[in-house]
């Protein structure tokens, strides 16, 4: 196809870094105004519909827009949060911590982004993504930095992506405990980038993300019997209740869950 069409440019790697690098360099060897992640097993519904997206954050004035998708094996839409509703900042960035869809919020596939807002990210953890295969959690970590950058989003009722299910992918395989290593190391990055004292919402919030996302694969880490990782997760969030202001409620949320990961 690239043979063929002089706008497609193939990249290749040196070795495998893993997805958080391969879509930096994706970003960094692109030349359009407007990008848009495509996973390898998933598919655009049709080139009108991206068209349609594109002329709307172009009239808008968009930095990021977002859209809706299809889950191909259950035939459910997933819908993006607010529908019609322009976010600026300080609410463009507070709206993506504080949503009650916010595992459904921080997906990077679902949304046209300006190239510059990718850049921005990019320089928050360039460094990082030389040190370690990426191939879990680096969607969340794209989309709170373009959302932190960005000037503008909104979310529009068009159905464009289509999303297929791949059992055989790295996420669904699960086979080893970089998946949960990928997840303390974004965390630990977020912890660097919202240092000063406004950010403090933000990084508690995140705090209760990561909470969230380990109990919801508890099972699966349970099988790893891994007592390095349980230590890591379990000293996290004991600094996080020394540092920071935290209510009985999830205090105790916090303390049944790592009773419930200990190995003894």
């Amino acid at each position: 196809m690239a043979i063929n069409d002089t706008r497609i440019k193939i990249v290749n790697n040196d070795k495998n870094h893993g997805l958080l690098y391969s879509r930096a360099m994706g970003i960094l060897n692109s030349s359009g105004e407007f990008l848009m992640n495509l996973d390898p097993d998933d598919e655009i519904k049709d080139e009108d519909s991206l068209e349609y997206i594109y002329n709307q954050s172009k009239f808008y004035n968009i930095d990021i827009i977002a859209f809706n998708a299809i889950d191909k094996r259950s035939n459910q839409i997933i819908k993006c949060i607010d529908k019609n509703k322009i976010f600026k900042p300080p609410e463009l960035f507070s709206s993506l911590f504080f949503s009650d869809h916010i595992i459904k919020e921080y997906v990077i596939w679902n949304k046209l982004i300006k190239k510059e807002i990718f850049l921005y990210a990019y320089e928050d953890f360039k460094e990082k993504i030389y040190n370690g295969k990426w191939n879990y959690f680096e969607d969340d970590i794209w989309n709170i930095l373009v959302n932190k950058y960005a000037q503008s989003r909104l979310c529009v009722d068009k159905l464009v992506y289509i999303y297929n299910f791949n059992r055989e992918s790295l996420m669904n395989k699960r086979n080893g405990n970089i998946q949960y290593l990928n997840l303390i190391f974004r965390h630990e990055m977020y912890e660097k980038i919202f240092s000063l004292k406004k950010d403090q919402d933000y990084l508690i919030r995140e705090y209760y993300f990561l909470l969230n996302r380990l109990k919801n694969k508890k099972s699966i880490f349970l099988l790893l019997n891994d007592r390095n990782l349980t230590y890591q997760i379990t000293n996290i969030f004991q600094l996080f209740l020394k540092k920071y202001n935290v209510s009985q409620s999830n205090t105790k949320k916090i303390n049944d869950f790592l009773k419930s990961i200990s190995l003894h």
